[in-house]
């Protein structure tokens, strides 16, 4: 199976998408989605890396969840 995906910026707040789906073996032709990603007025990040009620850590390699603190 190959699945190739083809983003493009169009204009300064959308990315166009393509995405193709190849597996002779399971599909008698390929298979494309097209998506477009606009961004959403108001927003300056997507991704937050810090929370103030972020319990998780990491404990023998693995993440664990502290319990809450009284």
């Amino acid at each position: 199976m190959r699945l190739p995906e083809r983003l493009r910026m169009t204009g300064p707040d959308r990315i166009d998408s393509e995405l193709t789906i190849e597996d002779p073996e399971s599909l008698t032709r390929p298979w494309t989605v097209k998506l477009a990603y606009v961004r959403a007025e108001g927003l300056d990040h997507l991704v937050f890396d810090t929370f103030s009620n972020d319990r998780t850590t990491v404990e023998d390699g693995a993440f664990a969840i502290e319990p809450p603190q009284e």
